[in-house]
């Protein structure tokens, strides 16, 4: 989940790469410029070998 500094969640797009392991993240509409967000990734997230995280993760992050 994605919201913006105001706490409204974002709508985004995810797909993963099995090849590369890798998620990407893609936000619907453009992020707007010079705001904060924060990326929120919650511990039912699980990886190939079955591990899980062991705690929440929140993640700022700025559009320059």
């Amino acid at each position: 989940m994605i919201c913006d500094e105001d706490g409204n969640n974002v709508k985004i797009d995810v797909t993963y790469d099995i090849e590369e392991n890798t998620i990407t993240i893609t936000p619907q509409s453009s992020y707007n410029l010079a705001n904060q967000y924060y990326l929120f990734i919650g511990i039912g997230i699980e990886s190939p070998n079955g591990k899980q995280l062991k705690e929440p993760i929140r993640m700022m992050f700025d559009v320059k």
